[in-house]
């Protein structure tokens, strides 16, 4: 993972890896149509999803 990295990025070349959308899909046991949906910006990555890809969420409170 670089630091320009993203999760997106990251599926994308999952997909290529696995060859296609259909297999990446299992891989991450999702829905291919959730996958496309994120892959076309129309969805949020869940925690899961993220979490599968070597992703996690992290929070952080301002100083408020």
């Amino acid at each position: 993972m670089s630091k320009t990295d993203t999760p997106l990025s990251a599926l994308k070349r999952l997909v290529k890896e696995t060859g296609t959308q259909a297999a990446a899909a299992k891989q991450l046991d999702i829905t291919q149509q959730y996958l496309c949906d994120l892959l076309r910006g129309r969805r949020g990555f869940s925690d899961a999803v993220a979490s599968k890809l070597g992703y996690q969420r992290v929070w952080v409170k301002s100083g408020v």
